[in-house]
C-alpha cells in the first residue's frame, strides 16, 4: 500500500470501527513532515475520509484540529439550542439536503498511542475542488453560474456561526448536479461543500 499504511498499521487503525483503509488522499506517503493527512476508508459501499492528526508540533496545531471537528460535530444549521446546549437536527438547516455545506460526521474524534495520534471521519463526497476547474475554456454564462453556485454555499455556510478565514479553491468542492434556477437562496441547491475548517472562528 504505501509507507503511511504501514505506519498506521501499526497502531491498528487500518480498521477503524468497522470501516476498512483503502488509500491515503493527500502527501500519504511522505512521513518526514508529520502532520494532518487524510485517508479513504470503505464499510460495505459507503466511504468515510479519515483525517489524522500525527505527532502536533504544538499547542495549536492540536486545537486547530479539535476545533474544525467540533464545528462539524455541531453547528448552529445542524442542531437546536435545546436549554442545555445544542442537540443535532437535520431539520435545522433551511435548505436542500444536498446542500448541507460542511462535511458530515461519521468517526467521533479519537486519540490513541498516548495522544500521538488524534483522528476523526466525515462522509466522503465525490466531487471537484474549484482549484481542478480551467475556467479559461468557460463561458461568460457558465462562469456566472459558478459564481452564483459559490457564493449560495457560502450563504448557507454563514449561517453555521462561523467565519472560515481560510478560505480558498482548495478548500470549496464542488458535487454533481447542481440546480441554481431560483432568485432564492433557500431553494437554490448549489452543492458546494467547504472544507477545512481548522482556522474558523465564531461569528
Amino acid at each position: 500500500m504505501s509507507r503511511f499504511y504501514d505506519f498506521i498499521k501499526q497502531f491498528g487503525l487500518d480498521k477503524i470501527e468497522d470501516y476498512i483503509f483503502v488509500k491515503t488522499l493527500n502527501n500519504g506517503s511522505a512521513l518526514s513532515a508529520l502532520s494532518a493527512l487524510s485517508a479513504l476508508y470503505k464499510n460495505d459501499s459507503n466511504l468515510v475520509v479519515v483525517k489524522f492528526l500525527i505527532c502536533p508540533r504544538n499547542n495549536i496545531e492540536l486545537e486547530r484540529f479539535k476545533l474544525e471537528y467540533s464545528v462539524l460535530y455541531i453547528n448552529k444549521i445542524n442542531s437546536f439550542y435545546v436549554g442545555e446546549g445544542y442537540e443535532l437536527d437535520p431539520r435545522a438547516f433551511h435548505g436542500p439536503e444536498e446542500s448541507y455545506p460542511l462535511p458530515k460526521i461519521i468517526i467521533t474524534y479519537k486519540e490513541c498511542g498516548y495522544g500521538f495520534i488524534s483522528y476523526f471521519g466525515y462522509k466522503y463526497m465525490e466531487g471537484e475542488l474549484l482549484s481542478e476547474i480551467n475556467s479559461t475554456k468557460m463561458s461568460i454564462d457558465e462562469k456566472c453560474y459558478l459564481v452564483h453556485r459559490v457564493s449560495s454555499a457560502l450563504s448557507y455556510f454563514n449561517l453555521s456561526g462561523y467565519s472560515h478565514r481560510d478560505l480558498h479553491p482548495n478548500n470549496i468542492l464542488l458535487l454533481p448536479e447542481p440546480q441554481m434556477a431560483s432568485n432564492d437562496y433557500q431553494q437554490n441547491n448549489p452543492k458546494v461543500i467547504i472544507l477545512d475548517m481548522g482556522s474558523c472562528q465564531r461569528n
